[in-house]
């Protein structure tokens, strides 16, 4: 089944669950979730622009003679671009990066994880693997209210 995660109804389970309070520590994950999306796309398209443009400098001539043109004006056009894509693939791995972090934040609190007796004593603390483990803890099914 292809579903789309409703954010709505995410909302509205773990307020069912589990209350306003843990709604609370589960929030900012939820939003950044969806703002990491939406920069993530933002970043991809503008790698893809700027990768564009330096394929038509490289077929218009060769890259070694546009790097070190006489012509000022195209070497730093060259340059500016080059530099931007190194930027754009930076941010855009960063971005998608960070999403592994933050899903496992967003499930870590929206599941109600930080209540089992083994709760990770701080934040900085939670990432993919340890929410996995806790998954598969045998309190998992006392959570439910």
């Amino acid at each position: 089944m292809n579903r789309i995660w409703n954010m709505e109804e995410a909302r509205q389970l773990i307020l069912e669950l589990y209350g306003p309070e843990q709604m609370e520590l589960a929030r900012p994950s939820l939003s950044s979730v969806v703002e990491r999306r939406d920069q993530a796309n933002i970043l991809w398209h503008s790698t893809r622009t700027v990768l564009g443009t330096l394929k038509r400098y490289a077929k218009s001539r060769p890259l070694f003679t546009m790097a070190w043109s006489s012509d000022n004006r195209e070497r730093t056009r060259y340059w500016v671009n080059e530099r931007k894509a190194q930027a754009y693939v930076t941010a855009l791995v960063q971005s998608l990066h960070s999403l592994s972090d933050i899903f496992a934040h967003g499930l870590y609190f929206g599941l109600a994880l930080n209540k089992l007796p083994e709760a990770l004593e701080k934040e900085r603390h939670i990432n993919g693997s340890r929410v996995r483990d806790r998954l598969t803890a045998p309190d998992l099914a006392a959570l439910k209210t």
